[in-house]
C-alpha cells in the first residue's frame, strides 16, 4: 500500500534516498517539491588535531554536537590508534539520544545529554554548578559551519579548541530560494526526512528558524527509526514509512 496521498505536495530532499521516496510519491499521483540538499564528507586532520587527540587529558569537555562529529570522532582515534579508554577522566557532553547511544556502542559513556533544542552552554553550566571559567572543551566541528555552541561557551570564559573533523558541502543549490519561498508560505503539506543528513539541510537551508517554528504547520515524515527517534527528541511528531 502506497502510504502517500494523491492531493497533498510533499517536499523530498535530492539525495539518493530521497529520490527513491520521490519515486514513490509520484507514483501515488501527488506533487513532489525537491529540497536541495548537503553531503558530508570526512577531511583530514591537521597537526593542531593531531596534538588535541594525543593531549586529551588536557580537557575537561567534549562535546558532540551531531551524530557527524561522533562518527567521526571515533574514526580520528581509531587511525591514531587512541584507545577511547583514554576519555575516561573526561566529562562527555552528546546532543541527543542518537549521539548517546552511537557513542556507547564504543564503550564512551555521556555524562551530559541535552535536551531538544538545548543550549549546551547553559545545560554544562547547570551541570558543572554555574562555573565555566578556566574549564577546557574539545568540540569536534563541521569546517563549513559556524559552531554556536562553542561561541556561548567561550563568552562564559572557557578555553575552547574546535576539531575540525567534517565537511558538509551544498549540493543542488541552484533552486534554494524557490524551495525556501514554498516552505515558508505553506505550499509544502509533509516534509520527508530519509536520513539525518535531511534533518542537516534543513538546518542549513533555515539558519534563522528552530526546527519546531519551521515545521508547525507540516507533517514530518520519518523513513527510518534513527530519524523517526531524532525528530521525536527535537518536539516533532513524525510519521513512520
Amino acid at each position: 500500500m502506497n502510504k502517500f496521498e494523491g492531493n497533498k505536495t510533499y517536499g523530498v530532499f535530492g539525495n539518493t534516498e530521497g529520490r527513491i521516496i520521490e519515486a514513490r510519491i509520484e507514483d501515488a499521483g501527488a506533487a513532489v517539491i525537491t529540497f536541495p540538499f548537503r553531503a558530508c564528507e570526512k577531511i583530514a586532520l591537521e597537526d593542531s588535531g593531531r596534538d588535541c587527540l594525543r593531549n586529551l587529558d588536557s580537557f575537561d569537555w567534549i562535546i558532540f554536537n551531531d551524530i557527524y562529529s561522533a562518527l567521526y570522532f571515533v574514526e580520528a582515534l581509531a587511525d591514531m590508534k587512541i584507545d577511547v579508554a583514554d576519555l575516561d577522566a573526561l566529562r562527555i557532553c552528546s546532543a541527543g539520544e542518537n549521539v548517546m547511544h552511537y557513542l556507547r556502542a564504543f564503550q564512551i559513556h555521556s555524562d551530559l545529554i541535552l535536551a531538544p533544542n538545548g543550549h549546551a552552554a547553559g545545560e554544562i553550566a547547570q551541570f558543572a554548578g554555574f562555573e565555566l571559567n578556566g574549564l577546557c572543551f574539545l568540540i569536534p566541528t563541521d569546517s563549513a559551519a559556524e559552531n554556536m555552541a562553542a561561541a556561548e561557551l567561550k563568552c562564559r570564559g572557557a578555553d575552547i579548541h574546535e576539531l575540525p573533523l567534517y565537511r558538509t558541502k551544498p549540493v543542488g543549490e541552484n533552486d534554494s530560494a524557490r524551495v525556501k519561498a514554498l516552505m515558508l508560505g505553506g505550499a509544502i503539506d509533509e516534509l520527508v526526512f530519509s536520513n539525518l543528513d535531511d534533518l542537516l539541510s534543513l538546518q542549513f537551508l533555515f539558519p534563522d528558524h528552530g526546527l519546531c517554528e519551521l515545521l508547525k504547520d507540516v507533517d514530518v515524515i520519518a523513513a527510518s527509526d534513527d530519524v523517526y527517534q531524532t525528530l521525536t527528541e527535537s518536539g516533532l511528531n513524525p510519521r513512520h514509512i
